[in-house]
């Protein structure tokens, strides 16, 4: 027999989940800024659109809360403060809220929603969590590549894009400056074929 969504536990799980990823955006928007105040338009690029992303899920949750019950549901979350420093530092901040995300919450929020009878929240949990992890790993592999200077670099030639032109570079770096813009060295992002 279902728990009825207003007593359940799935209901506040809905909520600390629509809660968490509205914050994600905002730590997303505010690491954006940070790439854009360093001249790294590319990953700029990237956070932000991984922040959308991450306002695309709590909008998918606040959505199952407002049709069954659009009541308040009062609720605690408890994620420790990020410890931000240098960009490569918010990136692993970033990643280990996700991979808390996709490999702890929000397996443990669809268990408990499978077993409450809400089948329909606990797959949005079980897909919001893959891509949680994904996120993850590419923040963390991010994050190691401006560890070592690799993020404009590669051991192989690949094909780098100008994010304002479009002007396309093959090589194992991405120029000093566009040949075509003059835009520098941060708008380049590989190109993945």
């Amino acid at each position: 027999m279902p728990v009825p969504f207003e007593e359940s536990r799935t209901r506040q799980n809905v909520m600390r989940s629509f809660l968490q990823e509205k914050a994600d955006c905002l730590r997303y928007e505010a690491a954006a800024a940070a790439a854009r105040r360093e001249g790294l338009h590319a990953l700029e690029r990237l956070l932000s659109e991984t922040a959308g992303q991450e306002n695309a899920h709590a909008r998918l949750f606040r959505g199952l809360l407002v049709c069954a019950s659009p009541d308040s549901v009062p609720v605690e979350i408890n994620r420790p403060a990020e410890n931000w420093g240098a960009l490569p530092q918010t990136l692993r901040a970033l990643a280990a809220g996700d991979d808390d995300e996709g490999n702890r919450l929000y397996p443990e929020y669809a268990r408990i929603a499978e077993e409450e009878g809400h089948p329909v929240h606990a797959r949005l949990w079980r897909l919001t969590a893959q891509v949680e992890r994904e996120q993850a790993a590419l923040l963390g592999r991010t994050a190691g590549q401006l560890e070592k200077g690799r993020l404009f670099a590669k051991w192989f030639s690949v094909f780098w894009r100008c994010g304002n032109c479009g002007f396309l570079h093959w090589g194992k770096t991405a120029p000093v400056h566009c040949p075509l813009c003059r835009y520098g060295r941060g708008w380049f992002q590989r190109v993945i074929s």
